[in-house]
């Protein structure tokens, strides 16, 4: 009498499959949480940005009193896929800013303060907030 211990190959082809299957499903499932937390670091950088320019608007010292018509010289954060950069339009007492996002805009953005809005290709474009090929731009107007 024979006693086989171990596996046929026909198992261990069964077990590959499944473990395959699962790492499938787990690698889609982290490239949206990626998304998602690129567009995050994008908003709050386009937060942070506000924060620089109301500063330097409000600074005294310097005389200001007016936004920079360029973010060039000023410490800025740069986009999380480096593919695309900020968009800024501004000068005296108003200005634009805005960042092309991977998935939607966010619920909630869209009230006095931020506009939702993008399209055409090409970023950034003058006189607008971002043009977005996809159409998938969180801007802020001041």
């Amino acid at each position: 009498m024979k006693n086989n211990k171990g596996f046929t190959l026909i198992e261990m082809l069964v077990v590959v499959a499944i473990i395959g299957l699962l790492s499938s499903v787990v690698v889609v499932g982290l490239g949206s949480a990626r998304q998602n937390a690129r567009d995050a670091r994008r908003i709050s950088d386009i937060r942070q940005i506000q924060n620089v320019l109301e500063v330097y608007y409000a600074d005294s010292t310097k005389g200001n009193g007016a936004y920079p018509t360029t973010l060039e010289g000023l410490n800025m954060p740069k986009d999380p896929s480096s593919e695309n950069n900020y968009g800024y339009t501004g000068g005296e007492q108003t200005y634009t800013l805005g960042a092309c996002l991977e998935g939607d805009p966010p619920k909630g953005t869209n009230n006095a303060s931020d506009a939702v809005f993008g399209s055409g290709s090409g970023f950034p474009q003058q006189g607008s907030c971002a043009s977005c090929a996809d159409s998938k731009a969180f801007c802020v107007k001041v």
